[in-house]
């Protein structure tokens, strides 16, 4: 935010430089990014904490944090003599709900002129940053920089009906605000209507309908508290902002528009652009009352780590403009503005003591307990360890993000009814938790593939589903590449996805291909290629599934390449590694390796086919790996499918010979064929 240094002089009489301000405010919790000379006045450009934005985010909020901090006073504009009786009712208002609007200020002036503002004011606008436009806007926003409530001038004549209602959009409402931009309102955004039409986004930006223009005979200027809850969605959901939706939507004290609107009609006074008023306009159904906070000095002292003393903190909540109602010696009740919404309870207070005192006037100290070390948390240690394997592998890790829209859900077929919708999404493609870690993995490779030709890709991430209501994290690994069939990217994740597991002391995985697509399991398959996935499991137990991307989804997804994928849960994953590998000695004698294929029917599981290899096999047998399977490569229906596997051969005790390992190979070539199976050799 852009300060007026000749301002902040004008309200405070501070004798500093602007440096020394900028390093005064940088000691104080507000950061001073770096200070411009703009003509013959200084701009200080400023961080104010965003707790901090309803008090010190204008002129006077910051010239009561530097008058406090110094022992200045602030001055105060004196006011006109205006007329205090209530407004004509000319027009009626009606608020819906006083959560919506705590408070509505608002004044008739009759418009003499609106030709530019006078020079001094152009110069404080462009030295924080704002163009000056014509009298009443220039006015509204001087108001605003100086006091930090907004304000907004109505064209009166262009009310229809002469009655303002202010209420919550409907879903699919227009309005086409002063920039000419047409909006479709989600459900919930505060607005301002007439007898016929919407008229003002409220707290955000006028319509373009109700415009202050050249013909402008009556204005309506208005000074309003409204909700920041629903101003913050409504930016966020119209991705639309404006610098009165940013002070809103930090949130507005209601007991402050009056006193604006005052400022702002006795500046249009001055200028000579408006007549007298007559009357205000005043709805203030629940007044906000000022918060009060028990504070003790005495621990006030002890967190700080100094005896400030009962003085010095009574002092400070003077300067601040905090009130002592009550309490003896050891126990006050402090009663703070309500232009203080930062301030809640007894530690918020003691901060304010700490600031004041100065932190780089404390002293340092070393912590007087011991440090005791958190217990190991098995979880996050092997969620370390497997990053480490697979970085080391050669894949990049990507944070997944947890949240996902009705597009990418579209794009990967995935239900409603198993997916949590958010109540206050930030933006229509935030508006659901991610149902499965792996979409929001492989919408990544794919984009990762328009500039790349192969990617490897892992990421561990919250996955969450609605019926059962569940939360859990899931270890997502993608393998995708240009120009290939599919086959190969299956196979090296399937030997990436082994290593990795091997790493963790896991050896006995095997893989399930019988998949029913009736169940309503976590892990779904359905958005893998119905011929190359399969479930990863430890005995009876499933821990994740493998597979390569179904070709549809990859065509909603735009991939340059195909795309394999494995999902495994992360809380399984911790609960069967353990911490030291299986130890396996290297055999002493070589090993032999036969390759073999068998054509079998599409239903039967690659399990069933791999437990009569090894009970073929034998003690000879050390090993079976599959390492390809076929089927129809269009998807069309087909009765067979082939799968082809290494078989290692191998001794403990001696080097094997071509004819024994002919002859077990002969064994399971038989044992296959008695399933009346097609082998090949």
């Amino acid at each position: 935010m852009k300060f007026s240094y000749n301002w902040l002089k004008e309200l405070t009489s501070i004798k500093k430089s602007p440096d020394e301000t900028a390093e005064l405010l940088n000691m104080r919790a507000f950061e001073v990014e770096r200070v411009e000379k703009v003509g013959n006045d200084f701009t200080l450009d400023a961080k104010v904490p965003v707790n901090r934005i309803s008090d010190a985010g204008n002129h006077q909020g910051l010239a009561k944090e530097i008058a406090a901090l110094l022992g200045l006073k602030v001055k105060k504009h004196s006011m006109g003599a205006f007329v205090s009786t209530p407004q004509a009712q000319t027009l009626k208002i009606k608020i819906a709900s006083p959560e919506l609007c705590p408070r509505y200020t608002a004044v008739i002036l009759n418009l003499k002129k609106n030709d530019v503002s006078p020079p001094w004011m152009q110069k404080r606008l462009a030295t924080c940053g704002f163009r000056p436009i014509n009298a009443i806007v220039d006015a509204t926003n001087y108001v605003m920089l100086e006091t930090g409530q907004p304000l907004h001038a109505f064209d009166l004549d262009k009310i229809e009906g002469g009655r303002m209602n202010i209420r919550e959009s409907k879903e699919g409402e227009t309005l086409t605000t002063l920039d000419g931009t047409t909006h479709i309102l989600p459900q919930g955004t505060i607005v301002i209507e007439d007898a016929e039409r919407l008229i003002d986004l409220a707290g955000i930006m006028g319509g373009q309908n109700s415009a202050v223009s050249d013909g402008t005979k009556r204005i309506l200027l208005q000074a309003a508290a409204f909700d920041p809850v629903r101003i913050y969605r409504a930016t966020r959901a119209l991705n639309f902002s404006s610098d009165a939706a940013k002070i809103y939507a930090a949130g507005t004290d209601p007991n402050k528009t009056m006193g604006a609107l005052r400022r702002a009609t006795d500046i249009l006074l001055q200028m000579d652009v408006v007549d007298v008023p007559q009357g205000w306009i005043d709805l203030y159904p629940k007044k906000t009352a000022q918060t009060k906070i028990a504070f003790r000095p005495a621990y006030a002292d002890k967190v700080i780590g100094e005896p400030l003393g009962h003085q010095f903190h009574q002092k400070a909540f003077e300067r601040f403009g905090f009130k002592k109602r009550a309490g003896g010696k050891d126990k006050w009740l402090i009663e703070v503005p309500t232009e203080r919404r930062d301030l809640h309870q007894e530690e918020d207070l003691i901060e304010e003591s700490a600031r004041m005192y100065g932190y780089e006037r404390l002293a340092s100290k070393l912590p007087e307990s011991h440090l005791i070390p958190a217990p190991k948390n098995d979880a996050v240690w092997w969620e370390h360890q497997i990053a480490d394997h697979l970085a080391g592998a050669g894949f990049t890790e990507t944070q997944l993000y947890e949240f996902t829209g009705d597009h990418e859900l579209d794009q990967f077929g995935i239900d409603r009814a198993r997916v949590i919708a958010l109540e206050n999404p930030m933006n229509p493609e935030t508006r659901y938790l991610v149902p499965r870690a792996a979409i929001k993995s492989v919408s990544s490779a794919a984009d990762n593939l328009r500039h790349f030709d192969a990617v490897k890709l892992f990421g561990i991430s919250k996955s969450f589903r609605k019926d059962p209501l569940e939360e859990r994290k899931d270890l997502v690994i993608c393998l995708a590449a240009k120009g290939t069939s599919g086959e190969e990217e299956f196979y090296l994740l399937k030997g990436a996805v082994e290593q990795m597991l091997e790493s963790m002391g896991i050896s006995d995985q095997w893989y399930d291909d019988a998949i029913d697509e009736t169940r309503a399991t976590y892990h779904d398959t359905r958005i893998f290629h119905p011929y190359r996935r399969a479930e990863i499991k430890m005995g009876d137990e499933k821990i994740g599934v493998i597979g390569e991307i179904h070709p549809d989804i990859l065509k909603k997804i735009k991939s340059k390449g195909r795309i394999a994928a494995a999902e495994i849960d992360m809380e399984k994953l911790a609960r069967l590694a353990t911490s030291e590998a299986e130890y396996r000695p290297i055999g002493k004698y070589p090993a032999m390796i036969r390759d073999i294929a068998v054509v079998v029917p599409r239903d039967t599981r690659t399990q069933e086919v791999e437990n009569i290899i090894s009970a073929a096999g034998g003690e000879l047998l050390a090993d079976t790996d599959l390492f390809d399977y076929f089927q129809d490569e269009n998807l069309q229906e087909s009765e067979e499918k082939s799968l082809a596997f290494h078989l290692v051969f191998q001794s403990a005790e001696r080097t094997l010979m071509d004819a024994e390992a002919d002859a077990v190979m002969q064994r399971i070539v038989s044992a296959l064929e008695e399933k009346n199976w097609e082998v090949k050799k």
